[in-house]
């Protein structure tokens, strides 16, 4: 919930971010993974794709969107775990263990 209100009062983030990534929450796959093409998110929008490519790229910049390789023509995209998380539960906190022991390294 804390993660939530940090979003609605981060005045960088633009309300066609917030609205991107809300839209990108209702879409998410088995371990937060999301593939969509731009074209296809700015349709569901009714927003223009360059609006969707900078909200996305603000989304990436702020740490609640992780940028992945592209499929086809699509970007494959994985939500922060702090704000979502679709999937079972053990391998929730096996990913964040993981990602605790990379922060550790570095």
């Amino acid at each position: 919930q804390d993660a939530f209100a940090k979003i609605a009062k981060d005045r960088t983030i633009t309300s066609e971010a917030k609205n991107l990534f809300f839209y990108l929450l209702s879409c998410l796959d088995f371990e937060n993974f999301i593939s969509l093409s731009q074209a296809k998110i700015a349709k569901e929008l009714s927003m223009q794709r360059s609006h969707i490519c900078r909200a996305m790229k603000l989304l990436v910049e702020k740490g609640l969107v992780m940028d992945g390789p592209k499929a086809d023509r699509r970007h494959i995209y994985k939500i922060n775990n702090q704000y979502a998380w679709k999937g079972n539960l053990a391998k929730l906190k096996v990913v964040r263990r993981e990602e605790q022991k990379q922060l550790s390294t570095y």
